[in-house]
């Protein structure tokens, strides 16, 4: 009796384990048929399928409040925040948030091992966001330089523009008429007359100041045998030290015959 239950004891477990991941299953089948026929999970499809990605976030959004764990919903809300996240970063912590409250909800069934990928996905979005941070400050520095030296070439253009125009419309200044020259006064030379005596005589005296007077003719003295500069002096009844004075640079102890001597004046 006993051998015979142990005998039939192990079909009925095999039976019974079967039976409990069929309703397993059954229950997570029965959990996305539940979300998908959520109305506001069926107007965010619709709205997605329309690309009216905000209306489909708020379909979403109120899909959640209505049911908290639907996993679904929150997969697709990361979808949508992970799209966005081109233009905003935070979009993609919203998405990393979403699918993992995905996969945490569901980890053994759809959609965990897709929301695991696209959490890696942001993750890797995220550090090459951090890693550009630098540079596009610097572009953006950069731009915002340009643009400010586009503004100050637009005024200058402006300002010289209205010169030019300015200009344009002044009328030219006719050239100056000359002035007629001064009629030519015709004058008849007086008949000269003799000039008064005094005027004479004050021409005579100031030609006598302004004429130099004659030249004096040079005198000079040949060195003869056994001449000395002191018997030379007697001779022409100079003073030896004119004598001197007249040749500076003549040594008394050592004339030469036929030597010239420059003689001063008597």
């Amino acid at each position: 009796m006993l051998f015979g239950l142990w005998r039939a004891a192990p079909p009925l477990l095999m039976s019974l384990l079967i039976c409990l991941a069929l309703a397993g299953c059954l229950s997570a089948g029965d959990g996305q048929m539940d979300e998908q026929r959520n109305p506001h999970f069926i107007a965010g499809k619709e709205r997605l399928a329309s690309r009216d990605y905000a209306g489909a976030v708020a379909a979403f959004d109120k899909a959640l409040v209505s049911n908290p764990r639907s996993a679904l919903a929150h997969y697709e809300l990361g979808l949508l925040h992970e799209r966005q996240g081109e233009r905003n970063e935070n979009n993609f912590i919203v998405a990393m948030y979403h699918f993992k409250r995905a996969h945490d909800l569901r980890p053994n069934a759809y959609p965990a091992d897709l929301a695991q990928v696209r959490l890696a996905a942001c993750k890797q979005e995220l550090l090459k966001a951090d890693s550009l941070a630098p540079v596009a400050q610097t572009m953006q520095a950069e731009l915002d330089r340009l643009r400010e030296e586009n503004v100050q070439l637009r005024k200058q253009i402006e300002a010289w523009q209205a010169q030019t125009a300015s200009r344009a419309a002044t009328p030219p200044m006719p050239p100056p008429v000359p002035a007629p020259a001064p009629a030519r006064t015709q004058y008849t030379a007086a008949p000269s007359r003799p000039a008064p005596v005094a005027m004479r005589n004050d021409a005579t005296n100031y030609a006598r100041l302004v004429t130099p007077p004659p030249a004096v003719a040079r005198r000079a003295h040949v060195v003869k045998a056994n001449e000395t500069a002191s018997s030379i002096a007697r001779l022409h009844r100079v003073k030896l030290q004119a004598l001197m004075a007249a040749n500076p640079n003549l040594d008394e102890r050592r004339l030469r015959i036929g030597q010239s001597l420059n003689l001063p004046p008597p």
